[in-house]
């Protein structure tokens, strides 16, 4: 991930309120995930690994954030470790194979997550931000 993407995401998590953060780290694991695809292409093991690893860690920041006196927790929790599962059989076989279900999983996801973020008016999650204006 370059630095202008991490600047994007840094600024959105500290703008974004709960429903919000689970899109962003949503965001961030597809994009490591995208990120190994092209480390594999590249034939670079090392950052393949290092992506995967990080993806990983947005899922492990996913069942971290499950709020288990919801139903819905329990079937997400199953697919998390499920994810995670995949993802550390592709760092064990060098493979972007076992990514392409996690991806499509996550991106599907990512999309109901994020209509519930609409509907979320709570304030962000940290105060005391600099606000950033564009132009």
């Amino acid at each position: 991930m370059n630095d202008e993407k991490r600047q994007e995401y840094t600024r959105r998590i500290t703008s974004d309120n709960k429903s919000q953060l689970i899109v962003t780290i949503y965001d961030i694991a597809l994009e490591y995930i995208d990120e190994s695809k092209k480390a594999i292409d590249n034939n670079n093991k090392t950052e393949f690994i290092k992506n995967v690893a990080r993806a990983q860690k947005c899922v492990e920041s996913l069942i971290a954030a499950l709020n288990f006196d919801y139903e819905m927790a329990h079937p997400l929790w199953h697919i998390y470790f499920y994810i995670n599962k995949k993802m550390s059989y592709a760092i064990k076989t060098n493979s972007y194979e076992p990514l392409k279900e996690s991806y499509e999983i996550l991106f599907k996801l990512r999309g109901s997550f994020d209509e519930i973020s609409k509907l979320d008016n709570s304030k962000p999650m940290m105060d005391n931000t600099q606000s950033v204006i564009a132009g």
